[in-house]
């Protein structure tokens, strides 16, 4: 009994990105983010999804937080792309509900309970420094945190 093992090469060629074209990431869509190297239909759709739940991205390396786009692939996107951070959907922390911020990746179902208990004894948050200085609230990614919230009642 011989094995034979038969190996496939992808022969569609490798997309090119010149190197002075940046795609903002904050407008795109899924057809152009196939543009770039590596990206496809499947990982162009997880971008999206992943932009629309943080409301925006506020750094191009944030597509390594994407499921699927490994730390290798995140690193040469970084080449072509930017964030325009005016275009953040940003959360009313002081109004929007437990739901909401559940939903939000660097807020999660662990805080958002902790935030609404605050709130609820009339408590309302004032700045990130207010909100992260706060007993009780673990903040996941601080340094990127800031950007999606809005302190307005």
């Amino acid at each position: 009994f011989i094995s034979i093992r038969r190996t496939y090469k992808n022969n569609l060629p490798e997309k090119k990105v010149k190197a002075d074209q940046i795609m903002e990431l904050n407008s795109t869509d899924s057809l152009a983010l196939q543009s770039l190297p590596g990206i496809g239909t499947v990982l162009s759709a997880r971008i999206i999804r992943y932009r629309n739940l943080l409301g925006g991205f506020a750094d191009p390396s944030q597509l390594g937080e994407v499921y699927g786009i490994n730390d290798s692939l995140a690193a040469r996107l970084r080449k072509f792309t930017e964030a325009d951070t005016l275009l953040i959907r940003k959360l009313r922390i002081n109004k929007a509900s437990v739901e909401e911020m559940a939903r939000h990746p660097y807020i999660g179902s662990e805080n958002a309970p902790v935030i609404d208990g605050f709130r609820r004894r009339g408590y309302r948050f004032a700045s990130y420094r207010d909100l992260a200085e706060t007993e009780g609230i673990k903040i996941l990614k601080p340094e990127l945190l800031r950007f999606y919230l809005d302190f307005s009642e």
